[in-house]
């Protein structure tokens, strides 16, 4: 295979041909990758409308059992964000989240701890639903602080009871809180909608303070096992809390596949044809290179001088034979 180097291949794709070829290529490209990008917006709009379309299903929705939709210890993925699910179990301990912003005000978010009643398909222990209520009201009961408040050894999850505005509670989140809305005490029932658990947050808090909604660091104060997310309940359970506003779906949105695919693939069409057009220099600069050689090689037999003299000398030979021959008759 004949190789070029880059100052013949430059040469060659200097010609007027190559470059009317490029600026064909270059167009073909541009809107290649114009078709891309539509379809990359296409791809984010239908999976924004898709989301949208999602969450009005789920707010709209009948609940479903908690053990039902999401297992204890197992990932929280996308498809459990905004579920509408309902537990049974057992009030625990509480906590608040101070500093945070619910329809404009500043506010206190107030999330207790709930023991859900394990039924005989939570992989727990297998025991029935009625054996699992009772157990529920022990692990409540046994709290390290002799109000069945405090370290557990049930499985629970995060119940976000509501928000209170921060001018309502005073300077002691904790005890303003616990004044206005204390956490229910024994059995009860929970309805809303699940979300995901949000990160761990750093710093120093006073006991009962938390600075986010986070199972890991609940956990760590709570004891027992737990759910991957948490619960905001459909309406608040206190006069003097408010309801909060369901959980956003627009963190879990993504892009359409399909669209999403399709502008990949224009974007591979905008690039190919860029290397189309460098091959086919390439291979003009081949072609031009091998005519060359080819003419060079056929100069070489006609630019011999041997041919000449050998040619002339037997012309000679040939004339004085003949004189000779002519001489004897």
């Amino acid at each position: 295979m004949t190789r070029v180097t880059w100052d013949e291949w430059r040469a060659a794709a200097w010609t007027r041909k190559n470059m009317a070829l490029l600026a064909l290529v270059l167009v073909g490209a541009l809107l290649f990758i114009q078709l891309g990008s539509w379809q990359l917006d296409r791809a984010a709009i239908r999976g924004a409308a898709e989301a949208e379309r999602t969450a009005a299903e789920r707010l709209a929705s009948q609940p479903d059992p908690l053990t039902e939709v999401l297992t204890p210890g197992t990932t929280f993925l996308t498809d459990h964000q905004l579920r509408k699910v309902e537990a049974a179990g057992t009030w625990g301990s509480q906590v608040v989240v101070p500093g945070r912003s619910v329809e404009g005000e500043e506010a206190v978010l107030v999330v207790a701890q709930f023991l859900v009643e394990e039924t005989a398909g939570t992989p727990a222990d297998g025991e029935g639903r009625g054996a699992s209520s009772g157990s529920a009201g022990e692990q409540a009961g046994s709290g390290g602080d002799g109000e069945g408040r405090g370290v557990s050894s049930g499985l629970w999850i995060p119940v976000l009871r509501g928000w209170i505005p921060a001018a309502e509670v005073g300077e002691d989140v904790v005890a303003g809180v616990e004044q206005l809305a204390p956490v229910p005490s024994g059995a009860g029932e929970v309805r809303g909608y699940l979300s995901s658990a949000e990160d761990s947050a750093t710093g120093d808090y006073a006991p009962g303070v938390v600075g986010s909604i986070s199972t890991a660091q609940l956990a760590n104060e709570w004891g027992g096992r737990t759910y991957t997310g948490f619960l905001v309940l459909e309406a608040a359970d206190d006069p003097d809390l408010r309801t909060m506003p369901p959980p956003s779906y627009e963190r879990e949105r993504g892009m359409n596949m399909q669209n999403l695919f399709y502008a990949v693939e224009w974007f591979v069409f905008g690039g190919f044809a860029l290397v189309v057009w460098w091959r086919w220099v390439r291979d003009d600069a081949v072609r031009k290179k091998e005519a060359a050689l080819l003419a060079e090689l056929g100069e070489e037999p006609s630019g011999e001088p041997g041919g000449g003299a050998g040619g002339g000398a037997g012309g000679g030979a040939g004339t004085r034979a003949r004189g000779a021959g002519d001489g004897a008759d």
